[in-house]
């Protein structure tokens, strides 16, 4: 007896081979370069409620120091010094977030692409197993059909041997043949 593979085999072995996210992630990881991580790892923190309060606080405390009168005054107000050095953080952080963002929407395409592919190799699969499955149909059609025809030829046989019989075996009186070993008219 051959083993036939059951119908979900080609497609388990094509989801086998697909490349898994946390893949794709460990690929990622190993290409790339330091400033990318870095940029990730400033993006992450300049973006986190940790940051904000580091920040407010940093500030009150610029501010506090050059308002009080015992402190030598280093950037009196307005503030120049201050506000450059907030200008140039500024600048800094949008460009290492927008080069997270920019890796975060390579990260985020290669996901949907490798998405799609998944879906499309499913959908071919899906759509052999369907091919396979209509051909097994048409042939269990087929020999339903066929195993009707005999079973009608057979009744036709049938019902000419039960005329035969009844043509040769003599009536019982009630139209029917009598009965083996009793004598027709016996009762």
């Amino acid at each position: 007896m051959s083993h036939r593979p059951h119908l979900g085999h080609s497609l388990e072995r094509t989801v086998l081979h697909h490349r898994r996210p946390d893949d794709l992630q460990r690929e990622r990881q190993a290409s790339t370069t330091f400033g990318q991580r870095a940029a990730d790892v400033v993006s992450t923190f300049a973006g986190s409620w940790r940051f904000i309060g580091i920040y407010i606080a940093l500030t009150i405390l610029w501010c506090g120091f050059n308002l009080v009168s015992f402190v030598k005054h280093w950037d009196p107000y307005p503030y120049i010094f201050y506000t450059f050095g907030v200008s140039v953080l500024a600048i800094l952080l949008s460009s290492l977030i927008l080069l997270a963002g920019n890796r975060q929407a390579e990260v985020d395409r290669e996901h949907a692409e490798n998405a799609y592919r998944h879906v499309d190799e499913v959908n071919a699969k899906q759509d052999e197993q369907l091919t396979i499955l209509s051909k097994q149909l048409e042939l269990i059609e087929r020999q339903i059909q066929s195993g009707m025809q005999q079973h009608g030829e057979i009744l036709d046989r049938l019902s000419t041997v039960l005329s035969a019989c009844q043509a040769l075996a003599p009536a019982d009186g009630k139209g029917m043949p009598a009965a083996r070993g009793t004598p027709a008219g016996n009762e």
